[in-house]
C-alpha cells in the first residue's frame, strides 16, 4: 500500500470542484475495433467520463482498480511478483503486443489530463509481464499518472485557499473485495470496512455497484461537545457492460441473481465555503450512462 498527496488550490471565488473516483473500466482489446459489440466494456462511458474531466477545469479524477478486463495474475504469480522474484529480463510477444495496445489507444485516452489524476489503483484486473512489470505500472509510467497501490491507499488532499488557510482531507481508496449480491447489501459491506482506515472519506470499488451512503461518526469538538460528522461511503460503479442491460451482446454475460448493474460513475463535488477556515462539505451524485 502506498500513500498519495494530491494539491488543489481555491480561486478567490471558486465555490467547488469535482472529483470523479472512476472505477472498474474493463478496458480490453476488443474495445476499439470497428465493430465494439463484443466487448465487455464501456468505452463510450468511459470516455464521456474522461471529457468531463477535460472539459472542466476544477474537475479531477483517479482509478480505484481493475482499468484492464484481462488478467494472469494467479495467486502463485502475484506472489512471486509482490516478493520480487521474477528475474526474467526478456518480453514475450504477448507483452510486447500488450504494451503496444497501450501505447497506441489507453495511454491516449489520459492525454492533457494527467496532471489531473489523483492515483490509480491497480485493482485485482492486471497483468504481469514476464519481466516482472505489470501492464497498469507500464500505463502509469507511459501517460504519467500516479500509481496509489494495489488494492488500496491512502490519498492526503491539501485544499489551498492561501498560505494560511488550508483544510487536509484524507480520502480512503480501496478496490474492496468484500461485496454483496443486492446493492443494499452491497453498501452494508462498505459501512463495514470503514471501521478500520481513520478517514473523511471512504471510496470502495469491485461490485459494480454505484451507490453512497454518508455514515454519522460521533465525536467531541474541542470544547467537549459531543458533535456528529457525516462521512462519505462511496460505491464507484463501473463500466463493464456484463453488468448491464446491453449483457446480451458479449460473449459472457454475468447477471448476479438477477441484479442488473447498469455503467456509471460517482459525480463527488467537494463544497468550499471561505470564512475564518476552509470548510469542506461533500456533495455525491450518481451519474447512469445512458
Amino acid at each position: 500500500m502506498l500513500n498519495g498527496r494530491f494539491t488543489i488550490k481555491i480561486k478567490p471565488k471558486q465555490k467547488s470542484f469535482t472529483i470523479l473516483p472512476l472505477c472498474d473500466l474493463h478496458i480490453d482489446k476488443r474495445a476499439f475495433r470497428k465493430d465494439n459489440s463484443k466487448s465487455v466494456c464501456d468505452i463510450r462511458g468511459v470516455k464521456i467520463a474522461l471529457k468531463e474531466v477535460r472539459d472542466n477545469e476544477d474537475t479531477y479524477f483517479f482509478i480505484n482498480g481493475d482499468l484492464f478486463e484481462d488478467t494472469n495474475n494467479t495467486t502463485r504469480k502475484r506472489k512471486a511478483y509482490q516478493d520480487g522474484r521474477m528475474t526474467v529480463s526478456t518480453l514475450t510477444t504477448e507483452d510486447e503486443d500488450d504494451m503496444d495496445f497501450i501505447d497506441k489507444h489507453i495511454a491516449p485516452l489520459f492525454k492533457g489530463i494527467s496532471d489531473k489524476c489523483m492515483g490509480v489503483i491497480m485493482g485485482n484486473h492486471f497483468k504481469i509481464f514476464s519481466n516482472g512489470d505489470t501492464n497498469i505500472e507500464y500505463l502509469c509510467r507511459k501517460a504519467g499518472l500516479p500509481l496509489l497501490g494495489m488494492h488500496s491507499g491512502f490519498l492526503r488532499l491539501n485544499i489551498f485557499k492561501n498560505k494560511s488557510k488550508c483544510r487536509k482531507q484524507d480520502f480512503w481508496i480501496s478496490h474492496h473485495t468484500k461485496t454483496g449480491n443486492k446493492k443494499g447489501n452491497d453498501l452494508n459491506k462498505i459501512q463495514e470496512s470503514s471501521n478500520v482506515p481513520i478517514a473523511d472519506a471512504y471510496f470502495y470499488a469491485h461490485s459494480h455497484f454505484l451507490g453512497c451512503i454518508m455514515k454519522p461518526r460521533p465525536y467531541l469538538n474541542k470544547i467537549g461537545d459531543a458533535k456528529v460528522k457525516y462521512v462519505p461511503m462511496i460505491r464507484g460503479g463501473g463500466f463493464r457492460k456484463s453488468f448491464s442491460i446491453d449483457a446480451k451482446n458479449c460473449d459472457y454475460p454475468e447477471f448476479y441473481d438477477g441484479e442488473i448493474r447498469p455503467t456509471g460513475y460517482i459525480r463527488f463535488i467537494v463544497n468550499v465555503k471561505i470564512a475564518d477556515q476552509l470548510k469542506i462539505s461533500y456533495e455525491p451524485q450518481e451519474v447512469y450512462i445512458q
